[in-house]
C-alpha cells in the first residue's frame, strides 16, 4: 500500500468519529443547507398592516393679488410676486386676469381666484 492511501484510510474513520462525538450523525436532522433559499422568516414580503393614514391632497397656494397690464402682468402667490413665466411651488404663471390667474401645474391648467376681502378698484361716478 502506498503512504497516501494509508493516510486517507486512517483519516476517514477519524472524521466519522469526530462527527458522531459532536452529535451530528445520529440526531436525525437534515444536514443539507441551500444558501439560495430565503429563510422562512423572510420568505413573505413584509407589508404594513395599517398605512399611516389617508393622504390628503396638497392644498393649492393662495392667490392674494393680480396686476393686469398689457406689458407686464403680475400675480401675488403665497406672498411672492410673479411675472408671466415665473414658477412658485410647482405652479408656473401663464396668464393674469382681474381677480384671477391661470397657472400650469405639471401640464394641467389651474385657475386660482383671489380669496378673502378684495379692495374695489377703478373710477366710480
Amino acid at each position: 500500500m502506498s503512504a497516501t492511501l494509508l493516510c486517507r484510510s486512517a483519516l476517514l474513520p477519524a472524521l466519522w468519529l469526530t462527527t458522531a462525538a459532536v452529535g451530528f450523525a445520529d440526531d436525525g436532522r437534515d444536514l443539507h443547507w441551500n444558501p439560495f433559499v430565503k429563510p422562512p422568516l423572510l420568505a413573505k414580503p413584509v407589508r404594513p398592516s395599517d398605512p399611516a393614514g389617508p393622504v390628503e391632497p396638497e392644498a393649492p397656494p393662495v392667490l392674494s393679488g393680480t396686476l393686469v397690464s398689457a406689458t407686464a402682468p403680475m400675480a401675488i402667490l403665497d406672498g411672492q410676486l410673479l411675472s408671466v413665466g415665473d414658477e412658485h411651488a410647482g405652479y408656473r404663471l401663464v396668464s393674469v386676469q382681474e381677480g384671477a390667474a391661470t397657472f400650469d401645474k405639471q401640464g394641467e391648467a389651474v385657475r386660482l381666484m383671489i380669496t378673502g376681502p378684495v379692495a374695489e378698484t377703478g373710477n366710480r361716478r
